[in-house]
């Protein structure tokens, strides 16, 4: 998910292993933290009903971390922590109601990227599992990949042709 486009080579992908250790100023190539199916509850959606009752939502979080120091010297505080990485997006599932899980995943990202100086960027994606479509269905879900802006701090997202939308400080 982070990184990448385009085909892979003939015989698979290149490993974490076998990528380039980069430049120096930023994270290498392939390295990530991931934290997949969290299972939350919220009241989001457009119909009233989707707000009276909480319903699921799923949260993937893959976030493009230098990985090297952890690795080294094995220590919690050379990474980013997941579960402080949930934290931040049950705080936003269950928090103000948003009409669309475009814009939760938009406020997931932007939570990500003022609590963890460390993230240079990743995807999110949120999924609901009970959203009224009306016909069966096997996955409902945005996918949402962001970056850190250039001067370091929350970026702003693009959103349905609105121009620039601040995610930070709602």
């Amino acid at each position: 998910m982070a990184g990448g486009g385009g085909a892979l080579p003939a015989g698979g992908g290149v490993g974490p292993a076998e990528q380039p250790a980069g430049d120096g100023n930023g994270p290498a190539p392939g390295f990530a933290v991931c934290l997949r199916g969290l299972r939350l509850r919220g009241r989001h959606g457009v119909l009233e009903q989707e707000a009276r009752r909480p319903q699921p939502f799923v949260v993937d979080v893959e976030l493009r971390v230098d990985l090297r120091q952890a690795a080294l010297c094995d220590d919690l505080s050379a990474t980013v922590n997941y579960a402080e990485v949930a934290r931040v997006a049950a705080a936003v599932v269950g928090g103000p109601r948003r009409q669309l899980i475009e814009t939760l995943a938009a406020r997931i990202a932007d939570g990500i990227l003022a609590a963890f100086p460390a993230v240079d960027g990743g995807t999110v994606v949120v999924h609901k599992p009970e959203a009224p479509v009306g016909l069966p269905f096997a996955d409902v879900s945005v996918r949402y990949p962001f970056e850190r802006g250039l001067a370091g701090g929350p970026r702003t997202a693009e959103v349905a042709g609105r121009g620039g939308v601040p995610l930070a400080g709602e």
